[in-house]
């Protein structure tokens, strides 16, 4: 270290000393410590924000610099946020009036930045990237998903290059982002009430337009829409393109009634995961931050949910009716076509086969055109004594409802019966039991 500077270390040691002893003035207030070959010292004064701007002031008018929005927002940056890398505050001191800060910046870090912008500052706000220029081309064209597609290309490309030399063209291509996103808003919302349970979708859609003038092309930018799906509750999602600055989503046939909820958002993950790439720059790391709240509102805006309630109509759909025991099985088809159902016997009874290929086979022999099957595999009997030739028959079975589509297991009943006859009468108890299960199956509403 030269003796100029450790002349500056002392001297600057003894005005922290006098200063700390007494309310007084510090001597650095009128006498700020001299530059030396390693840093800058400022004497700041003001109130509030009147302080850092009075810093820059003196910087401007020391160096010669012409008023510069991008240079005064870095220095505001470092000023705001101090370290001992770059810029520090080395003393505060307040009066009655006004507050004074002593501020050393470091030549490495200044000198670099002054020569960017100053000698290079025409260069640095009149470049653009090579995706920026094509990205114009394409908004003067009025096709402003393309043009998108490429400021983001470009604004990632710079924000990983780090360097202060992008910083106005990366501002410029955030401005560019927000004239086409702020573009976006959304007419003649068409939403759908109601679905069928395994009905085909007919007029129920939703759709809406995107807002813009008719010159300008908005295709290509991606919604994704969320909805509950399938027996298990399983969340779908699609994502649908904008077409014709339009969207258009036709619901899937649903197979679990109740109140089920529709969200549509416009998607921007890309772009929000180029946002996370951190720069050096604080000033710019500000901004990144400020260009994220504005996405953020930008889906928030484009959000729309609504509820919609899905009915089953299980009773106007065939069904394939699958019981061991014959008289069971004619009382549940006999049950439900006394009722206007339209039952009809399965063609194949499970017995010993695997569950699954049991249903596999069934859709096989008769062609998937069914839509369930209603089958039991078990059957629990006891016959009790009742007078002296009166029998008491109990029974209980548990059958299950299947999707044949999905071999899903839809819902599972036992249901339980007692008939009292007379010995060789069995037949009519289990007549009796498949009267009772055809009841249940007329009344589940899943």
């Amino acid at each position: 270290m030269s003796n100029k500077c450790k002349l500056s270390v002392l001297f600057i040691t003894l005005l922290f000393i006098v200063s700390c002893k007494s309310n007084k003035m510090p001597l650095w207030v009128t006498n700020p410590p001299l530059d030396d070959e390693l840093n800058i010292y400022i004497v700041g004064s003001g109130n509030d924000e009147e302080i850092n701007l009075s810093v820059i002031n003196q910087l401007y008018e020391r160096f010669e610099i012409k008023d510069n929005p991008y240079f005064t927002n870095l220095l505001l940056s470092y000023l705001n946020e101090p370290d001992e890398d770059n810029v520090s505050i080395l003393d505060r001191w307040k009066s009655d009036v006004m507050e004074y800060v002593l501020v050393r910046i470091k030549r490495s870090f200044f000198s670099p930045i002054l020569e960017l912008y100053t000698v290079r500052y025409d260069e640095m706000v009149n470049y653009r990237s090579e995706y920026e220029v094509l990205a114009d081309e394409y908004f003067e064209a009025g096709d402003y998903f393309s043009a998108f597609n490429l400021y983001k290309k470009s604004l990632e490309k710079m924000l990983l290059e780090d360097d202060e030399f992008f910083t106005p063209s990366i501002l410029k291509n955030i401005d560019k982002i927000k004239n086409i996103l702020n573009v976006l808003t959304y007419s003649n919302i068409q939403l759908f009430k109601e679905l069928i349970i395994d009905k085909p979708i007919d007029t129920q859609q939703f759709s809406f337009d995107v807002g813009g003038e008719e010159s300008i092309n908005l295709d290509g930018f991606i919604y994704t829409v969320e909805f509950m799906e399938g027996w298990n509750n399983r969340v779908s999602r699609a994502r649908i393109p904008i077409r014709g600055n339009s969207l258009l989503f036709i619901p899937p046939i649903p197979k679990k009634s109740g109140i089920s909820t529709l969200t549509s958002k416009i998607l921007l993950d890309e772009l929000i995961e180029i946002l996370s790439i951190n720069p050096s720059n604080n000033s710019l790391v500000n901004s990144l931050l400020e260009f994220k709240e504005y996405i953020n509102g930008i889906v928030s805006t484009s959000t729309i949910t609504f509820d919609f309630q899905v009915r089953s109509d299980l009773n106007f759909f065939p069904k394939l009716i699958a019981f061991e025991n014959e008289f069971v099985q004619e009382g549940v088809l006999r049950f439900l076509l006394n009722v206007g159902d339209q039952p009809i016997e399965s063609p194949l009874l499970k017995k010993d086969m695997e569950f699954i290929t049991y249903v596999r086979d069934v859709n096989s022999i008769t062609n998937n055109e069914y839509q369930y099957l209603i089958f039991s595999e078990d059957l629990m009997r006891e016959t009790i004594p009742f007078d002296d030739d009166g029998i008491v028959i109990k029974m209980s079975t548990t059958f299950s409802l299947v999707d044949l589509q999905s071999s899903f297991i839809i819902e599972t009943q036992s249901v339980s019966s007692e008939f009292i006859g007379r010995i060789g009468e069995e037949d009519l108890a289990y007549l009796d039991l498949g009267l009772k299960i055809g009841e249940v199956i007329n009344k589940i509403k899943f």
